[in-house]
């Protein structure tokens, strides 16, 4: 076998330079252009390996000759099995401005969870940092700090959302130490206004993934446009009388050049107008709205429910449940069979079941005055409480207020009087199925028709 040619001693001499300026050219290629002998290594070398790509490679000699080490482009290097570890270590870019390209490595890689035992600070009483600061505890369970990372080069805590996307000024950038008062600077920093901004940039970030900027493009400009003619209808022609809904989609038309467009469009012309399309991009919508909300939900270390049932244009009681995590969301109606407190209570458990949702982060119930729901005995707020002992039940504060108008219907005898025959006539009618269907022959197709009235509602309405 032909000996490899040894280096001269000043080409030895040269090659820490040679190393210095090819680690200039990123910090992520340092283990491939200071791949030197093993005899060779250093011990700031032997540390630098911790932070670094480290490689399988194969040779026939122990010596590698350093002035024929490939390049990043010229290697065989990949992302899978052959990289086994890129550091995100703070220590590594400490003084370092990190690049588009370095900050999208970092957060594909995620935050730095550094498993103990960290070491102890003889200044500071021998303490250090724990692991408990990655979760935020409470009684409704663990939250997770995905912000907060330990660098062990440092050995200092820091925020990456702030490190990548604040200013450097703040010392939750370069690393905090100060281990006797953590809990509070933890506390006190996850509430500032520069945390929750970097933090915002940072989930942007992350959900940006679409590499073709054109072809995004194009996508964002077709949503927009077809979100804007997402209207209902069927028979769009200028003649004829469609109706006061789409006769106003023909009035909007006048002055909207998009929805123009597509009512211009000639019969045959895939316009997204029909009932069925709609409907079925209606239950899309919905069915996507329910799943985010459930997520936020089911991430909430807590939240309220609130629910009161109102009669439905086909006189069926609707069950409409709201849950309350710091914002409103609205669940949809449910209709209601039985009225009782325990049918009630199943059937919100029920829900909750189906819908993956912890009853036991239930710290709040909201009904009206009614018995069966705000009863402290056997209404659906006691029953609620045995389930979970920490909903608190809270009147809903605005439906008194809306009572005020029911208190000034009453005060008028012939509105009193009013009301009493509608309400005599729907028991009539509407304790009968023979009646009702003798009533509504006569009524056909009127809008017309006979109403409950209930004394609890809001406002009594014929």
């Amino acid at each position: 076998m032909e000996r490899k040619k040894e280096r001269s001693g000043a080409s030895k001499r040269k090659q820490p330079a040679e190393i210095s300026a090819k680690s200039d050219k990123s910090l992520f290629t340092d283990s491939v252009d200071r791949a030197v002998s093993v005899n060779e290594v250093t011990l700031e070398d032997q540390e630098y390996q911790d932070s670094t790509i480290l490689i399988n490679a194969t040779a026939e000699n122990d010596y590698v000759d350093a002035s024929v080490q490939p390049t990043v482009e010229e290697s065989s290097i990949s992302t899978s099995s052959e990289v086994l570890e890129i550091s995100t270590d703070l220590g590594k870019f400490i003084n370092k401005k990190l690049n588009d390209t370095e900050k999208r490595l970092i957060l594909d890689k995620g935050p730095l969870k550094t498993p103990g035992p960290f070491p102890k600070d003889p200044h500071q009483d021998h303490r250090s940092f724990s692991e408990t600061y990655y979760v935020s505890t409470s009684k409704y369970g663990p939250v997770d700090r995905f912000w907060i990372c330990y660098s062990k080069m440092l050995d200092a805590a820091y925020c990456q959302p702030c490190w990548l996307f604040a200013s450097q000024k703040n010392v939750w950038c370069t690393g905090i130490r100060d281990w006797r008062h953590l809990s509070d600077r933890v506390k006190q920093h996850g509430s500032s206004k520069a945390h929750t901004e970097a933090c915002a940039v940072y989930e942007a970030w992350q959900k940006s993934s679409t590499i073709d900027k054109e072809l995004e493009d194009e996508i964002r400009k077709e949503a927009s446009f077809w979100r804007q003619v997402l209207r209902h209808g069927e028979d769009l022609s200028e003649e004829g009388n469609h109706g006061n809904f789409l006769s106003i989609v023909q009035l909007v038309a006048r002055y909207d050049h998009v929805l123009r467009q597509v009512l211009d469009m000639p019969k045959g012309s895939t316009r997204y107008l029909s009932a069925t399309i709609q409907n079925e991009m209606i239950e899309c919508l919905g069915t996507k709205l329910e799943h985010h909300l459930l997520d936020q939900i089911r991430a909430s270390p807590f939240f309220t429910i609130i629910m009161d049932t109102t009669q439905d244009i086909s006189k069926v009681d609707q069950l409409s449940i709201v849950e309350r995590y710091a914002v409103i969301v609205f669940l949809g109606f449910h209709a209601v069979t039985k009225h009782s407190a325990a049918d009630l209570v199943n059937q919100v458990t029920t829900l909750f079941s189906e819908k993956s949702l912890d009853f036991k982060k239930c710290v709040g119930q909201g009904y009206d005055g009614a018995s069966v729901m705000s009863g402290a005995y056997n209404g659906v707020r006691k029953q609620i409480k045995d389930i979970q002992p920490n909903a608190e039940y809270v009147h809903c504060a605005s439906h008194n207020l809306n009572l005020v108008v029911n208190d000034a219907v009453r005060g008028s005898i012939e509105i009193q009087k009013f009301f009493a025959i509608i309400q005599d006539l729907f028991n009539f009618f509407g304790n009968s199925i023979k009646r009702w269907d003798l009533l509504s022959k006569f009524t056909g197709e009127s809008e017309i028709t006979l109403k409950k009235i209930e004394s609890n509602k809001m406002v009594e309405q014929g």
